[in-house]
């Protein structure tokens, strides 16, 4: 009787800590294959936003990319390099001047967080060929708006 009860402890010891031990490893390998997987982010992208501006004087900032209240936008960005999470490229629109951006994509693999000559575009990376975002500045003028960038190159 005795026997059994060592041997059923031992067991139950095994199966709790064995357990632990494979889920701990796991983990470790799933971080592992998250650092291998980085998104790449280099190419040609169109965004397409709605947004709006509101003006702190009577001109817009020389890298506003859109005038008025409500206002439909494109916008091309180009990624020119990535250097696993950092990356960096120019954007250009209709209105306003060509500007450099910088950015980095989070640990997860799932969002991307960019800043450029006046402001910040936050975003999720649904696939390798499209992410949407929110853009936000305050410094010449205040400008908020929402996008999908798609892949084109």
């Amino acid at each position: 009787m005795r026997y059994y009860v060592l041997i059923t402890a031992v067991l139950l010891i095994l199966i709790f800590f064995g357990g632990h031990a494979t889920g701990i490893v796991s983990k470790q390998q799933a971080d592992i294959a998250n650092q291998s997987i980085i998104p790449n982010l280099t190419g040609t992208w169109d965004i397409q936003s709605e947004g709006s501006t509101l003006p702190h004087s009577g001109t817009l900032g020389e890298w506003t990319h859109r005038e008025g209240n409500f206002t439909t936008t494109t916008a091309r960005a180009v990624i020119t390099q990535q250097h696993g999470r950092v990356f960096n490229g120019t954007i250009s629109a209709p209105l306003g001047r060509d500007e450099s951006f910088i950015g980095v994509i989070s640990p997860d693999n799932q969002y991307f967080h960019i800043a450029d000559m006046d402001g910040f575009y936050d975003g999720k990376i649904i696939s390798n060929d499209r992410m949407d975002g929110v853009y936000r500045h305050v410094k010449f003028d205040t400008v908020v708006e929402v996008g999908t960038w798609s892949r084109v190159l």
